[in-house]
């Protein structure tokens, strides 16, 4: 993981330890685990469905 992150074991482990990261970050990890952690968040916030169905057939109508 620390080499997929760019960092060193140490820095992997501390950004691991930590109680926030950046989003990106965050991003680079899941794919990394292959963990979504923004579906875990939502489920855990009761949010089922966190696309608004407008909003998905707007950007399905606009997709080239």
């Amino acid at each position: 993981m620390a080499k997929a992150l760019c960092l060193s074991v140490n820095d992997t482990y501390n950004t691991l330890k930590k109680t926030s990261t950046e989003t990106n970050r965050l991003a680079q990890i899941g794919e990394i685990l292959e963990v979504i952690f923004i579906t875990i968040l939502a489920k855990k916030q009761g949010i089922t469905n966190p696309i608004d169905p407008q909003i998905e057939e707007l950007t399905s109508k606009t997709k080239f």
